[in-house]
């Protein structure tokens, strides 16, 4: 799993920046301080799932699957928030909260990012599910 530097004053670099994750993420205004880009199967496969969310979220953790058009929650024990990417890094479409054990695909995306969701419905953080 690669993860990028933290992001810098003076804009976006290419170098940085190769699939257009942190331009989407400040487009959606996300809190993007740590992003792990999963290039690998295995790094795919696993996402988010074993992470503490409290940590994520303190973290500002954001993950990024290139040459991705669908993902899953299945085995997760938090929502996420989920968003496809075009090619350049322009936001596609955005699922908030999605709850686990569920399918989600963007057929024209070229990118996803996810995140743990802050909204979550039922509220993980007063049950104690801090694990995803």
């Amino acid at each position: 799993m690669r993860v990028t530097v933290p992001w810098r004053r003076g804009g976006a670099q290419r170098g940085l920046d190769p699939y257009g994750f942190r331009r989407a993420a400040r487009a959606l205004g996300w809190d993007c301080r740590v992003l792990l880009i999963a290039e690998r199967f295995g790094q795919r496969l696993r996402g988010m799932m074993g992470r503490d969310a409290r940590a994520a979220v303190r973290s500002g953790l954001v993950m990024g699957f290139p040459r991705c058009s669908a993902v899953h929650t299945i085995g997760m024990g938090c929502a996420l928030d989920i968003a496809f990417l075009d090619a350049t890094g322009g936001v596609l479409s955005v699922y908030e909260g999605v709850a686990p054990g569920r399918f989600v695909r963007c057929a024209d995306a070229c990118a996803v990012m996810e995140r743990v969701s802050g909204t979550e419905p039922f509220g993980y953080w007063a049950l104690g599910g801090t694990v995803c």
